[in-house]
């Protein structure tokens, strides 16, 4: 089975900026998944895929910005690395009250 996604090659920040207060990893990542959202909104893409660092505080990072540790049948882990996977939203989230308003309740 196949299924529609985009895959991060690569993604670092310079070591000089890791704890910038400007947060440039969060800041492009944000980017990357938002152009992931408006792509799905077109081709009906599902996910994004990145192979992590096996770091635990890089794993954590990924993790805190809406990535998980997945495991894709056939997919051979070298050690170093770590498949990661976001699933993007798909269509847009109401909260509960606007829900309730649209159906009348």
């Amino acid at each position: 089975m196949y299924v529609p996604a985009l895959e991060i090659p690569y993604l670092a920040v310079d070591l000089r900026y890791r704890k910038h207060e400007s947060k440039i990893g969060t800041l492009v990542i944000d980017e990357i998944l938002g152009y992931a959202y408006d792509l799905s909104q077109e081709v009906g893409c599902r996910y994004v895929f990145l192979q992590a660092i096996n770091e635990q505080w890089l794993v954590q990072w990924y993790w805190h910005n809406g990535f998980d540790v997945t495991q894709i049948p056939g997919n051979r882990s070298d050690g170093y690395t770590v498949l990661m996977r976001y699933a993007i939203p798909q269509g847009i989230i109401l909260p509960e009250e606007d829900i309730e308003a649209e159906a009348g309740i």
